[in-house]
């Protein structure tokens, strides 16, 4: 099925909706989502962070979007 697909690559947050953020983790899984910031442009949320830590999300599933999925993506 071509919705397979999705589960191999990995994203990041869109970061300017909620809803759109929410409904990307439903689809791929939170271990398929990165936190983005789209630094350094003007289109960059001043804190990315808080748009994750607002989401109705486990503690496990935020932290992974915070930066455990990208350590195990760079090894880290």
């Amino acid at each position: 099925m071509p919705g397979e697909y999705l589960r191999r690559f990995t994203y990041d947050t869109i970061g300017h909706d909620d809803r759109i953020n929410m409904n990307l983790i439903r689809l791929v899984g939170a271990d398929r989502v990165t936190l983005g910031s789209d630094y350094c442009f003007d289109m960059g949320l001043d804190d990315p962070l808080a748009a994750v830590q607002r989401l109705q999300l486990s503690a496990k599933e935020k932290g992974l979007i915070a930066g455990g999925n990208a350590a195990r993506l760079l090894r880290l």
